[in-house]
């Protein structure tokens, strides 16, 4: 059963789908209705309203409009070369990443996707809601099987585009690991000895980052389908790109795969982002660029030679493109090094420490190849706010526990919410967060 059959026709024509087959859900609703079943990134697809309507008696007509099709497929081409199952193949059979196998995404399950992402986060309140969760317990029991197949330690779950990592913000399970990474203290990270614990603001800072980031990341590890749906479902970036590939199907032969790769717990600290051109390595970044590991800084020139060796030597013979952005994982406690994912050479991709305008001699080759690492802790940018902004959090804090029903009813959402930042360690930690990378990025542009 395909409902993309409704929507998806060819190029500047129209035709007739009385005969297309749809969800039983469908039957009886109105072409009104089935139109709402869309998910909303997709309306645009159609132009105009039907024609004609038929059902026994009603025939319906719909078009397909080629420019949003054309555009997403534009996009799509350029991001192919780079998805998961264009290069995971052949470097884990050289052992050089981790073991990945592929499941089939359907263009039906893809819709069920995104209805279900507009419905978590209030966008759309679609009709079939029961139905659509049938389906995709479907496809959480083909991704339970795909799982068992790969590895009894779970998977990193993903499109061959993109992570679902946004979706971990969300979830109750990277609250919970956050609380355990805090409870052990800075002392439990040995990528984290010579700072010194509690010696200052900036070095609580800097283990509370490496808390977080290590916390959304063990999050994304899925031990069924069910957990893999869910991030799918829950993620931004899964609902873009979903989007994408649904608007260019016509033109553009749909083939979505989810990719399910073993999960090997790895130090964050040792992940870095390689810039290519031509086939050369240009630049290398730390990864995780707002939390300074001591052992980094100390042997950076170290790490730059032992990527720069394993690129020449061993990569470059595999490399599928010539221009590219590599994530790579270089473990001193790993014997060799080895590739995370890879992406397009555009300012669409991150870059890390570097900068896609200012710094873009660098990544293109024509000057000297860097490695750049976070040197020191950051600064802790909120002390230079007076002291009276902790000073006012506490009082909406303290008063969002006060009995007066009259302040609470006419302020009750901002004092929960100044409350739960004070109070709450995620809460407070996402929101210093959000904070550093703004300015962080304002520094970029300037």
């Amino acid at each position: 059963m395909n409902s993309l059959l409704y929507y998806s026709v060819l190029p500047s024509t129209s035709v007739d789908i009385s005969s297309s087959p749809s969800p039983p859900f469908f039957e009886s609703m109105s072409h009104d209705s089935r139109l709402r079943t869309l998910p909303i990134c997709l309306q645009e697809m159609c132009l105009g309203v039907p024609c004609r309507v038929n059902n026994g008696d009603t025939e319906e007509v719909v078009f397909y409009n080629t420019r949003v099709a054309t555009e997403a497929a534009s996009a799509v081409q350029i991001d192919d070369g780079f998805n998961v199952d264009a290069w995971a193949g052949p470097l884990a059979s050289a052992g050089l990443t981790a073991k990945t196998g592929f499941v089939e995404l359907s263009e039906h399950h893809a819709l069920c996707l995104l209805r279900a992402y507009e419905r978590y986060h209030g966008i759309c309140k679609h009709p079939g809601e029961k139905e659509d969760a049938r389906d995709l317990k479907q496809l959480a029991s083909i991704l339970t099987h795909g799982i068992q197949s790969i590895s009894r330690s779970g998977v990193f779950v993903r499109l061959g585009s993109r992570s679902p990592k946004d979706a971990a913000m969300q979830s109750q399970k990277m609250r919970d690991l956050l609380g355990e990474y805090l409870a052990l203290g800075s002392h439990s990270v040995p990528c984290l000895h010579g700072i010194g614990e509690g010696v200052s603001s900036a070095a609580r800072q800097n283990f509370e980052f490496y808390a977080y980031f290590a916390a959304q990341i063990a999050s994304l590890r899925c031990t069924n389908g069910g957990q893999a749906v869910e991030l799918l479902a829950k993620s931004t970036r899964v609902y873009e790109d979903l989007g994408r590939e649904l608007k260019c199907s016509a033109i553009h032969t749909w083939g979505v795969k989810i990719a399910l790769r073993e999960w090997n717990s790895m130090p964050i600290s040792y992940e870095f982002r390689g810039f290519v051109c031509r086939k050369r390595l240009c630049a290398l970044s730390q990864y995780f660029d707002m939390i300074y590991f001591p052992p980094v800084a100390q042997n950076k020139d170290a790490i730059a030679q032992r990527i720069q060796l394993f690129f020449n030597n061993i990569l470059l013979p595999l490399l599928p493109f010539d221009d590219g952005v590599v994530d790579f994982l270089a473990d001193p406690d790993r014997p060799e090094v080895c590739v995370i994912e890879m992406n397009p050479f555009t300012r669409f991709t991150s870059a890390c420490m570097f900068n896609w305008k200012t710094d873009i001699d660098i990544l293109e080759g024509r000057q000297p190849f860097e490695i750049r690492v976070v040197k020191a802790p950051l600064p802790v940018d909120r002390e230079r706010e007076s002291d009276s902004t902790t000073g006012r959090l506490e009082w909406l804090s303290t008063t969002a526990m006060v009995a007066d029903q009259d302040l609470l009813a006419e302020h009750g959402d901002i004092l929960k919410m100044a409350a739960e930042v004070v109070t709450d360690p995620f809460e407070r930690i996402n929101n210093c967060v959000s904070y550093a990378l703004k300015h962080r990025m304002y520094r970029h542009l300037t």
